[in-house]
């Protein structure tokens, strides 16, 4: 997977670290796959996404040998399936949240 980033510069005054963002990114579904082989994210059904997943993208690090990558798409909202079955999706439920 790719990354395309810029560095923003106000944003890494605000957070005091490094911070790199993208507007508009494509996350593939392949991609998923591969983050799921490599145990980066989890409880993810591939087969249900769609092939491309418009999305922003944050990179920020957290200490010089460990950074976080984050993607969301503000206009996302969690289907009704997710809310009900509240156990299996707490993790995802409470991230959402947070975000939102």
């Amino acid at each position: 997977m790719l990354l395309n980033l810029q560095f923003d510069a106000e944003a890494s005054k605000i957070s005091e670290s490094l911070m790199f963002s993208c507007e508009n990114h494509e996350l593939l579904r392949e991609d998923i796959t591969q983050l799921k082989k490599e145990k980066l994210v989890q409880y993810i059904q591939e087969e249900d996404l769609p092939e491309i997943i418009p999305c922003q993208m944050l990179m920020f690090f957290e200490n010089p040998k460990k950074a976080r990558v984050v993607f969301f798409n503000p206009n996302f909202t969690l289907p009704k399936e997710v809310t009900e079955n509240h156990f299996p999706n707490k993790d995802l439920i409470e991230q959402c949240n947070l975000n939102g």
